[in-house]
């Protein structure tokens, strides 16, 4: 609206607020919900198409942005979740980064072999020293099938090392 006071169902503003002289609203639609409105007021000169388009894509970002920190709060509640229980059932996992080849492992697998708990990402060829010689050939296999997609169901069973040295 470029003659605000013109407007019929104006509001009134808070004591001590601005004049409104123009002001330009605009919907950021959802999936054909508007889930928010951003609105912007006087300018100098009256708004325009540029305008509108520059608002709407500020409110499109800002609506994006928002989404994505939730998005990573509700990731972060849900690691710390997965955390928690992993350690309250004393269960080792393993995880290995196949794009940039980092194995990481949780403490309880570390200490269910015996050894100390590592702070860092591993490697692959630790972990493969760790195989008993026997299950190598089969392991090996195993991760060419995942790493083509050539299976139907993947379980495979080695032994590790132990601290100690054993099986």
């Amino acid at each position: 609206h470029n003659d605000y006071a013109s407007l019929p169902n104006r509001r009134g503003m808070p004591e001590g607020h601005a004049q409104v002289v123009r002001e330009l609203v605009v919907p950021i639609f959802r999936c054909h919900r508007i889930v928010a409105i951003v609105g912007v007021g006087n300018k100098p000169g009256e708004y325009n198409e540029t305008d509108v388009r520059i608002v709407l894509l500020l409110g499109d970002f800002s609506w994006e942005i928002v989404t994505r920190k939730k998005a990573e709060e509700r990731l972060k509640e849900s690691e710390e979740r997965l955390r928690l229980t992993l350690e309250a059932t004393q269960i080792g996992t393993w995880d290995w980064d196949v794009e940039h080849d980092i194995w990481r492992a949780s403490p309880v697998y570390y200490t269910m072999l015996g050894y100390e708990p590592k702070t860092s990402p591993g490697d692959r060829e630790e972990w493969m020293a760790r195989l008993h010689p026997d299950d190598k050939a089969l392991f090996t296999q195993k991760m060419h099938d995942v790493l083509s997609r050539d299976f139907d169901d993947y379980q495979y069973e080695a032994r590790l090392r132990h601290a100690d040295g054993t099986y």
